[in-house]
């Protein structure tokens, strides 16, 4: 099972300061567009930009359809520490989700 943790996507306060740069090689992000979770199991999100990121690329996927559901509005896309190099490696999308949005994919 894949752990969840928050990070920002900018935090001056660290070096590096960069939320892809802050990330373990084996780990994956999901950024949001259009919405945003309001908690993260169970911990209530910042007031900042911020990713979610798991330990795997199962636990990213996963944590991404379930965004998506409880927000129909939301689109969640995960990376890979290279950032948005690219493509998104996974995409979900509300029932809802203004498609129309500039992406990478």
């Amino acid at each position: 099972m894949s752990s969840l943790r928050i990070l920002p996507l900018y935090d001056a306060s660290h070096r590096p300061s960069n939320w892809n740069e802050r990330m373990a090689e084996a780990e994956f992000a999901v950024l949001f567009s259009g919405d945003r979770p309001e908690t993260v199991e169970g911990e209530p999100a910042p007031d900042v930009p911020f990713c979610v990121v798991a330990s795997d690329m199962a636990g990213a996927e996963r944590f991404a359809r379930e965004a998506v559901v409880q927000h129909p509005t939301m689109i969640a896309r995960v990376y890979d520490r290279r950032g948005m190099v690219g493509a998104p490696l996974f995409e979900a999308a509300g029932a809802k989700a203004n498609r129309s949005e500039i992406s990478a994919k």
